[in-house]
């Protein structure tokens, strides 16, 4: 999200259920629709309410890496 982010190599990476993780973060491509969806899941969900978008991007930031 941050676009001062340096690339990543697939090397810092691990696969986990299917997934690639980097940091402990679920790595998201540069797609825009899979970032959509990831905002979608923390911004539709009726717990989430509609905490304001900071709040939303730190819960974006503490689950998922994208640049």
């Amino acid at each position: 999200m941050n676009s001062g982010l340096r690339e990543i190599t697939i090397a810092e990476c691990i696969e986990e259920e299917g997934r690639i993780r980097y940091r402990g973060n679920i790595y998201l491509p540069k797609a825009d629709e899979l970032c959509l969806r990831g905002i979608q899941e923390h911004h539709d969900t009726a717990l989430a309410g509609h905490p304001g978008r900071p709040m939303i991007f730190d819960h974006l930031d503490r689950k998922y890496y994208w640049k």
